[in-house]
């Protein structure tokens, strides 16, 4: 029975990790094309500083999903200092 429960909860957050990927490079396509940036490096550029935004606002626990639900790094078996 716990290791059922266990297969359940590693669902739940990997669907979870799922959305977040997809929503976070859905939004940085959205915004690359909005600002028109259309060479390489400045696609590069513009991706790490997304990224940056993205981890310090998951490592503050201020991440929110669409349906407004915050993922939590201690959530996903994490610790502030790992993520």
């Amino acid at each position: 029975m716990s290791s059922l429960i266990t297969h359940i909860l590693q669902l739940e957050v990997t669907d979870k990790i799922y959305r977040f990927v997809n929503e976070s490079l859905r939004n940085q396509v959205k915004k690359l094309l909005a600002k028109g940036v259309s060479t390489e490096d400045a696609i590069m550029e513009e991706m790490n500083k997304e990224k940056s935004q993205l981890e310090e606002l998951f490592a503050q626990n201020q991440y929110k999903t669409k349906v407004g639900e915050p993922i939590f790094p201690t959530a996903l078996g994490l610790s502030n200092s790992r993520v």
